[in-house]
């Protein structure tokens, strides 16, 4: 691979058999959102550990999308936003924000775990 075929702004459309990776795709975040959504509905008493749930299901139904929406373009040949710079920009923008996510969510998690247990052992001594 060269460079130039990472800025090329009118690529070419991927492989036929590519429509069979956005069916798995579409699928596999279909799923993957289902799973969390079903897991924060389980978490309604646990507020900590639902908001990390929730904050996982926004990344996964955000990368979902755009992945399809890039894919799409790529597959109708969209002047500039087919670009495989563009594409691989973004999936590095993805993965910086599921660890920031992830970091950021389990040090907030411990935080609010320490003050909803000390909350549920006043509540459980005031009544």
């Amino acid at each position: 691979m060269t460079l130039s075929y990472f800025i090329d702004p009118y690529p070419l459309p991927l492989v036929p058999h590519a429509t069979k990776l956005l069916i798995t795709l579409l699928i596999a975040g279909a799923c993957a959102s289902a799973g969390f959504l079903v897991a924060a509905r389980q978490l309604r008493h646990q507020p900590h550990r639902k908001r990390m749930v929730k904050r996982l299901l926004r990344w996964c139904v955000s990368v979902t999308c755009i992945t399809a929406l890039l894919f799409f373009f790529r597959q109708q040949r969209v002047y500039v936003l087919a670009m495989p710079a563009i594409a691989l920009a973004i999936f590095i923008a993805y993965a910086a924000w599921l660890v920031y996510v992830l970091t950021n969510g389990v040090r907030t998690m411990r935080k609010e775990a320490q003050v909803w247990r000390a909350a549920e052992e006043r509540k459980k001594y005031l009544s």
